[in-house]
């Protein structure tokens, strides 16, 4: 992601800007009427956005949601006061925060096998929309032309799949403007100038979708006096659960502007002030009122309380002590552990073998966001991030891996995890397997190449990975553990196939006897049976692992549960452990080369049917390894491994087969970090050791 451009330079002259958009309404009326043909003499003055500093916009926003299916059907309305300040305007782009409170929450409709059963379901309805938050924001930094330089937020004020890809300021065409002028819209739909419209004595231009998607459909209309967006209006629907067909509709209108407020005031207005913060959490030179910020570290709620620790920890801004100790024993687990870091002890340095560059990282924008992979074969292959709100890129933060049920659709991840995740400290990645199975071989690479990326773009604790799934993500959790054991922390199975996988393939356990494993399951599972964990569990168990493996089975419970719904084991289970970099018994079995390595060991050749190895480092230097169908094998070794005095002496299946003198070759040790991304998985040795057939 594109980190927050610098705030602090070219403040243009916003007045003088306004005043030219106003001189131009008329043009641009009189070419948009006029316009029959394209020419240069029908061409309008190109649209631009006119938001400043200090600037106040109140939208009114309603939200319906309705579903069917052949069981049931349902319709459900939500109303919300959204309002977007302009906290900071510089070099042509402004910073902006929204905040999108609920007002009302309401069931209209709920069928059940053609029975009205809406009297018993409001009140369930009523009970979860009373857990969710109220308030949702977020914040990012927009061009003149309504262009986003961040990525939106996903997780956004109502659970919907369509929903993130509205906001309050939608694309402009980039150049001249007349009749019939098309650009690019969200959805991939295609955006028309198609009329004016008057409001409020405005001559404004009306953008409709011109159809290029069925069922989708966006209009939404721009007023150049004002340079804001006046209302919008969207639909779209998408199949979920089988025969289930959702559709959703939001409609945004414009009550009020308000002009020259202060950021003062702002934080002092609860409808506003987690917008504020937002802005300031990614803003480049914008600073905030200390008194105010002070304020709401003292009276705010703790969701106020967590974002406001966070712009003080960001902005390395001094924090008042009389809060210090009073935060620090907050109830509010995000309250608790932002406060920790002002008092937290510097982490002890990691003592490498070899010197290495130093390695920067920057500030992201906090939130879960939709982005786009870059590594060369996996080009724009989309997947979702979550960054806690005070990730800085100065430490380290524990990283969860994250695999949806059903087709993988990493927004299915996303938004059943995001509560649980929310508040927990953890980076989260959703991975898109788009209607593949996790264990096939494009969505086996694109996870393990999408590790390596985010590894490489953020300051992770490689010790603190973790890896968790449900249903069909449950399965790829278990077989991505013995692909990649060395990677893994802990790793949670939700609902997955077990050992036997739907590949047909019977996952090789003995790889992952050095991983802490937890097995999820409920006992009415009609589509996985229970029995899949618990035969995994069993053999697993049998094999005598270094952590012993956990099962829960969740009575009265059918194929259902998630992060969001799983009684509460899965996060404190994967807290509980840190990764073992360097066990000295590790074992092996493997089908293919594809993924050959597993800690410091790895098979470069084998013969026919799987190759195995189980190997031990031992006190004096010896390492013993028992093998089945390999031919060629290379250990990769360091310090921490072996003794940095005397030889190797390699025996395999009870003979001595070679003798090594050990080097500590730096080059080497910084080119294996870089291939694996990983401080820990770097060796300052190898040697190949070739097997009799």
């Amino acid at each position: 992601m594109t980190p927050a451009p610098n705030l602090a330079h070219g403040r243009p002259n916003i007045g003088m800007i306004l005043a030219t958009m106003k001189s131009h309404a008329c043009a641009v009326v009189l070419a948009l009427l006029c316009a029959t043909a394209a020419s240069p003499q029908q061409d309008a003055p190109p649209l631009r956005y006119g938001l400043r500093s200090g600037d106040h916009l109140i939208y009114r926003e309603v939200f319906e949601r309705e579903g069917q299916s052949s069981q049931q059907t349902f319709r459900a309305r939500s109303r919300f006061r959204n309002s977007l300040v302009v906290v900071d305007d510089v070099g042509g782009t402004v910073l902006v925060g929204v905040q999108r409170n609920r007002e009302s929450t309401e069931l209209l409709e709920y069928r059940e096998h053609g029975k009205d059963k809406l009297a018993q379901e409001s009140g369930k309805f009523a009970e979860r929309m009373a857990k969710r938050r109220t308030s949702f924001a977020e914040a990012s930094i927009y061009s003149a032309t309504g262009v986003s330089q961040m990525p939106g937020a996903i997780v956004r004020e109502a659970y919907s799949k369509l929903l993130y890809g509205i906001s309050e300021i939608e694309p402009l065409p980039a150049g001249a403007v007349q009749a019939g002028v098309e650009m690019a819209g969200p959805f991939g739909l295609t955006m028309r100038l198609t009329r004016l419209v008057p409001i409020s004595g405005d001559q404004c231009a009306e953008f409709m979708d011109t159809g290029t998607r069925k069922n989708t459909h966006l209009s939404y209309t721009f007023c150049p006096r004002s340079g804001t967006l006046a209302r919008l209006e969207f639909s779209g629907e998408y199949r979920e659960f089988g025969d289930s067909i959702v559709r959703e509709r939001v409609a945004l209108e414009l009550v009020e502007s308000r002009r020259r407020e202060t950021p003062s005031a702002w934080l002092a207005d609860p409808q506003v002030e987690q917008a504020a913060l937002n802005a300031y959490l990614i803003a480049g030179a914008a600073t905030p009122d200390a008194a105010s910020l002070a304020a709401l570290l003292r009276d705010g709620s703790p969701d106020v309380q967590a974002l406001a620790l966070a712009v003080y920890y960001q902005r390395k801004l001094a924090l008042p002590q009389d809060a210090l100790g009073v935060l620090a024993g907050s109830k509010d687990v995000e309250v608790q552990r932002i406060a920790s870091r002002f008092s937290a002890k510097p982490a002890d340095e990691v003592k490498a073998p070899c010197a290495l560059p130093v390695q920067t990282y920057g500030r992201q924008k906090p939130g879960t966001t939709l982005h786009s992979m870059m590594v060369p074969g996996f080009e724009s292959t989309p997947y979702m991030i979550h960054v806690p709100i005070d990730y800085g890129g100065d430490q380290p933060f524990p990283l969860l891996i994250y695999l949806s049920g059903g087709a993988g659709q990493a927004l299915d991840g996303a938004l059943s995890a995001e509560e649980t995740v929310a508040h927990s400290g953890y980076i989260a990645i959703y991975p898109q397997a788009g209607g593949d199975m996790w264990w096939e071989q494009r969505p086996t690479a694109m996870v393990y190449q999408l590790l390596l990326e985010v590894l490489r773009s953020y300051n992770v604790d490689t010790n603190r990975v973790y890896l968790a799934g449900f249903s069909n993500g449950g399965t790829g959790a278990l077989y991505y553990a013995t692909l990649w054991p060395e990677r893994f922390a802990a790793v949670a199975s939700l609902m997955g196939a077990g050992m036997h996988s739907p590949s047909g393939e019977t996952l090789p356990l003995k790889s992952v006897l050095n991983v802490p494993f937890l097995f999820l399951h409920g006992d009415k599972d009609a589509l996985i049976p229970p029995s899949a964990s618990v035969n995994t569990y069993d053999e697993l168990r049998d094999m005598h692992p270094r952590i012993t493996p956990e099962l829960q089975i969740l009575k009265d419970r059918g194929h259902e549960i998630t992060l969001a719904s799983d009684d509460g084991f899965t996060m404190p289970f994967l807290q509980r452990f840190q990764r073992e970099p360097f066990p000295r018994n590790v074992a092996m079995k493997i089908t293919t080369l594809s993924y050959p390595r597993r800690y410091w060991l790895e098979v470069l050749e084998k013969d026919n049917g799987p190759a195995e190895v189980e190997g031990r480092i031992l006190a004096d230097n010896v390492v013993e390894l028992k093998t089945k169908n390999v031919r060629k094998l290379r250990l990769l070794l360091q310090p921490e491994l072996v003794s940095g005095s005397g030889p190797v002496r390699v025996r395999v299946n009870g003979r001595e087969v070679a003798t090594h003198e050990l080097r500590n070759n730096c080059e080497l040790f910084a080119q294996s970090v870089k291939t694996y991304a990983d401080l820990f998985l770097g060796y300052t040795d190898e040697f190949e050791i070739s097997l009799a057939k």
